[in-house]
């Protein structure tokens, strides 16, 4: 009967004790598509499509949601953007900024080559609002882009997965 006592003195105070938030990490792996525009610069409509890895592991803290993510996620992404007159292939690295519920807001930056009658050096940087709906993420973004020595602004929506 001691022995049971001591047992459930010990045991007891561990189902008791309120658990910290669970550490959870954001999503994996991403990849979007969408169409944008750009308002001042030709040709005005743009095709494109990303892919993106997570850089390490992000834990939330108890104050952030687990459900949605973690400010702070860093991730790996490659965008190849296509119009009727060029084509570009970039990389950079993509950052979550702010989560609120379901949204979350994602600073960009990323360079890579354009061809445009010749291969020049393209960079370009900006922001992402994205909406997840379950594995499901809605994308409204802008950009500012660098293609050799002219510099456009884009508008893009996009339909994406996580996994």
């Amino acid at each position: 009967m001691r022995r049971l006592l001591a047992v459930l003195l010990f045991v007891l105070p561990i189902f008791a004790q309120t658990p910290v938030t669970p550490p959870v990490s954001q999503t994996s792996y991403f990849a979007f598509a969408g169409a944008g525009v750009t308002p001042y610069g030709s040709p005005v409509a743009v095709g494109w499509v990303t892919f993106g890895i997570k850089l390490g592991v992000q834990v939330c803290t108890a104050s952030e949601n687990p459900v949605y993510g973690c400010v702070g996620g860093l991730y790996s992404m490659t965008t190849i953007e296509m119009t009727g007159q060029q084509s570009q292939v970039r990389t950079g690295v993509a950052m979550v900024v702010a989560v609120s519920g379901p949204f979350s807001l994602i600073a960009l930056a990323d360079g890579g080559s354009s061809t445009s009658p010749s291969m020049v050096g393209t960079f370009s940087g900006g922001g992402m609002l994205a909406y997840s709906r379950k594995q499901t993420m809605f994308t409204v973004g802008v950009k500012a882009v660098s293609s050799g020595s002219s510099m456009t602004s884009k508008f893009e929506l996009g339909i994406g997965r996580t996994f």
